[in-house]
């Protein structure tokens, strides 16, 4: 199977550094909808806490894996 060339660390922090702005996603892009309240609680903290980490921003969007998202999804991402 193909792999694409994603973003590095650096490539990230360069871009952050000249005001590119960068959201959330999901810490192993599995469908959030799909996982239990902890499991979910953890894919949204990693992702957000690696994203901050890296880019030295806090991250205020999330793009959710596959655009799946339900009530229960909608909920966590608010808290």
């Amino acid at each position: 199977m193909p792999q694409a060339d994603l973003m590095s660390a650096k490539h990230i922090m360069e871009m952050a550094a000249n005001g590119i702005e960068f959201g959330s996603h999901s810490h192993t892009h599995k469908s959030l909808p799909s996982l239990n309240d902890k499991d979910l609680e953890t894919e949204l903290r990693k992702s957000k806490e690696t994203v901050g980490r890296i880019s030295g921003q806090q991250a205020s969007f999330i793009a959710c894996s596959y655009g799946d998202v339900d009530e229960k999804v909608k909920r966590a991402v608010c808290r």
